[in-house]
């Protein structure tokens, strides 16, 4: 649902992050990403495929990665899908 925290990106500077000119981008997320364990942060879940560790335990870590091609138009605020998107506030 667009209206839920981490349901959307923001692009148009209003998080204090700088503003995405339009263009073409490839959107990479990954769950249960792999690290490195340390005094503070130890293993809890070694894949034995890459000798990495892993916050939650699966049967297979190879498929953790998801990513889109996306378009960016120019105006994305009137034209995009997130929240308020598709209205013009000038009427």
């Amino acid at each position: 649902m667009k209206w839920l925290g981490g349901q959307y990106f923001v692009l148009d500077g209003a998080d204090g992050q700088a503003v995405i000119p339009p263009g073409d981008y490839v959107i990479r997320i990954e769950v249960n990403p792999p690290y490195t364990p340390t005094r503070s942060n130890p293993c809890r879940f070694l894949d034995p495929a890459t000798g990495l560790c892993h916050a939650l335990q699966e049967l297979d870590y190879s498929n953790n990665v998801g990513m889109v091609r996306i378009s960016i138009p120019d105006h994305p605020a009137r034209k995009g899908g997130g929240p308020g998107g598709g209205q013009d506030p000038r009427g």
